[in-house]
């Protein structure tokens, strides 16, 4: 008897990259390039997604209704807030961040991370398994890594549930990407990263605060209550990579600096 057909489907971040290969799935684009059009796309939300990802999402949705793409939205509860309640003692127990940590020794450290394994590919397992996918109508899951993360691919570890990354088969970086939106008349797509995420470069976490002060201040808040209250964790925890309190680390870039000691020259109160 030969194995049933794996029937596509996508795992949406709704960043730059799956919402490209969704978009390219919805116009037809992806079937001239070789692969189905895939049957669903789920979007796991952790409850912490950035105010632009979730700005983004309706646009994402309509287009997936006008090509018969079901979208489905399921989620394993507030990950920000299962951190402040862990931190505070209220729950037991959370799938960590990758916290940078300062152990006994005053070493810098990253823990591993389980909140993707948690509050997202759980999450859109059990929404595939609710829609009758399984070992009986085993899937593909089309992901949208592109050439620039080739390091992140990696086999499913279910038999119902094989992995494929049509983007990096088509030879396509994440600015190819941004290419590919604007070429076809969207708005740029936001980064994909919950509002507390440390991997987060200086630039990422400025833009942040610049625009989305509220993201921002949500971080903070999270970054406060992380520094010693966390079971199982040896040292202090923190969201940037220098073991400063978010709200202190000077993100200013050199234009900043630049403009500041020209203002200091010239006596400039703007």
């Amino acid at each position: 008897m030969s194995a049933p057909k794996r029937t596509p489907v996508l795992n949406l971040g709704a960043g730059v990259q799956s919402s490209v290969l969704l978009l390219m799935a919805c116009s037809g684009e992806l079937e001239e390039r070789g692969w189905e059009r895939p049957e669903v796309a789920v979007f796991a939300d952790t409850q912490d997604e950035p105010s632009d990802v979730m700005e983004w999402l309706p646009l994402l949705r309509m287009e997936a209704y006008r090509a018969g793409i079901k979208l489905v939205e399921g989620t394993a509860g507030d990950l920000r807030q299962h951190v402040m309640d862990t931190a505070n003692g209220s729950r037991k127990r959370v799938a960590n961040p990758p916290l940078f940590v300062r152990d006994g020794k005053g070493q810098k450290q990253m823990i591993p991370r389980g909140c993707t394994r948690d509050y997202k590919i759980r999450v859109i397992r059990s929404e595939l398994r609710k829609l009758g996918y399984g070992e009986r109508r085993p899937v593909v899951s089309y992901l949208g890594l592109t050439t620039d993360e080739v390091q992140r691919m990696k086999p499913s570890d279910v038999a119902w549930a094989s992995i494929d990354w049509p983007l990096i088969h088509m030879g396509m970086s994440r600015h190819d990407c941004e290419l590919w939106l604007e070429r076809h008349g969207y708005p740029p797509a936001p980064k994909s990263a919950c509002r507390m995420c440390p991997m987060r470069s200086d630039t990422a976490w400025r833009k942040m605060k610049i625009e989305r002060p509220d993201d921002f201040a949500a971080a903070v808040e999270v970054d406060r209550a992380i520094r010693t209250g966390l079971p199982g964790l040896r040292g202090e925890a923190y969201l940037h990579d220098s073991l400063t309190p978010l709200e202190d680390v000077d993100l200013s870039n050199a234009e900043d600096r630049g403009q500041l000691q020209l203002c200091e020259t010239s006596g400039c109160m703007t």
